[in-house]
């Protein structure tokens, strides 16, 4: 019975032993590990990728060590081939050799007292363990260790999952609240839709008899408009002054004809203040096949060469006439066929000419904005 329950026991052993070969794959495994962590740790001062490495696979450690560290990658490409044949099947002499030429690489690494003292202490804490994991090894407690730590690695995830794991009920549940939230705030929006629906046709209703135009409302007291007419004559007296003076002194400063010309009819277009009467410029729209208010500016342009005069008294008509500046008059004069054609009556044909001149006004009609020509302009060329 004595002998055999100790065929037993050494049964069992050699069940969980592993092969002596297996046996300096998994120290050296452990001594690289160990190695590789203390070089990148210490000697290059980064822990936090030392602590990174895995040390369940050989391979893992190598792909952990970083491109720049130049020293490590050659110490691993130095150490994970080596096998120590010449020792043969003498485990511990071959881990304790490994050991000894990973000191002699690393101290050659730098000569500082620091590093040097701490490799010192590494390679004593490394044999230890070393020996230790020798004896697990020998003892068959190594392998039972890696079975019970994986059996409560599997029992914990399972646990977790059991945890994890949701009732169907409480699904069918929460898809049931989130369906009646989402049709709550469908009925919340439509209801305010149809509210603010009924807000814009009461604006409508509230303001639809109202002139919204702005020409419509002029904030000018009659004192206003009274200075504004005696600021326009002083300006045409000051004009007419100017033209006395180059008259004068025309043959002095030699003016052509056009330049005179020019001075002369330069307060033709400038604004004059009625209380009545509002003016724009404009281009005509080819497109709408009349002038779009939207587009009405204030002074004279090379492009807004129609003068309209509103009369706020008759808002849905206006005269218009051409600007007889001539400084305005280039782009009509060398194209008048495609810019005049369509709003004047030519009383001459065109012919290099340097001014239009106007004969007769014309006469617009408001529509929905848009102001139609109702009797075109009447104009002539000059030389």
């Amino acid at each position: 019975m004595f002998f055999g329950a100790n065929e037993k026991t050494l049964a069992q052993n050699n069940a969980v032993s592993l092969p002596v070969e297996d046996e300096f794959q998994t120290l050296k495994r452990e001594i690289l590990c160990k190695t590789f962590k203390f070089l990148i740790g210490e000697f290059y001062g980064h822990p936090e990728i030392a602590s990174q490495i895995n040390c369940m696979v050989l391979d893992s450690i190598g792909k952990k060590i970083p491109e720049g560290y130049q020293e490590a990658k050659r110490l691993w490409l130095t150490f994970l081939n080596k096998t120590y044949g010449s020792y043969g099947r003498k485990t511990k002499a071959k881990a304790d050799k490994l050991i000894k030429d990973l000191n002699t690489e690393l101290s050659k690494l730098s000569n500082r007292n620091d590093w040097l003292s701490s490799l010192q202490a590494f390679q004593v804490e490394l044999s230890e363990s070393s020996n230790e994991l020798y004896q697990q090894l020998q003892q068959g407690t190594y392998l039972r260790n890696l079975t019970e730590k994986n059996d409560n690695k599997n029992i914990e995830q399972n646990n977790q999952k059991e945890e994890n794991k949701m009732p169907a009920i409480y699904v069918i549940l929460l898809f049931m609240i989130l369906a009646a939230g989402i049709a709550y705030l469908v009925w919340q929006n439509r209801k305010l839709q149809e509210q603010l629906a009924e807000i814009d046709n009461q604006n409508i209703e509230r303001y639809s008899r109202i002139d919204n135009r702005l020409d419509v409302f002029t904030p000018l007291g009659e004192h206003k408009a009274v200075l504004l007419r005696l600021n326009f004559l002083n300006e045409q007296l000051s004009a007419i002054n100017e033209e006395v003076t180059v008259l004068k002194n025309r043959n002095q400063y030699k003016i052509s004809p056009h330049e005179l010309h020019t001075k002369r009819t330069e307060h033709l277009e400038k604004p004059i203040f009625m209380p009545d009467m509002q003016v724009y410029y404009a281009k005509f729209s080819a497109e709408k096949n009349g002038f779009d208010a939207q587009y009405f500016i204030t002074e004279p342009t090379s492009l807004h060469i129609f003068k309209i005069s509103i009369n706020l008294n008759y808002p849905s008509q206006a005269m218009i006439r051409m600007v007889e500046r001539s400084e305005f008059q280039q782009n009509a004069l060398e194209n008048p066929e495609e810019i005049l054609e369509q709003i004047c009556t030519f009383a001459n044909e065109p012919n290099n000419d340097a001014r239009i001149i106007n004969l007769e006004n014309g006469l617009l009609e408001k529509k929905n904005n848009l102001w139609i020509i109702v009797k075109k302009i009447k104009i002539s060329f000059e030389k």
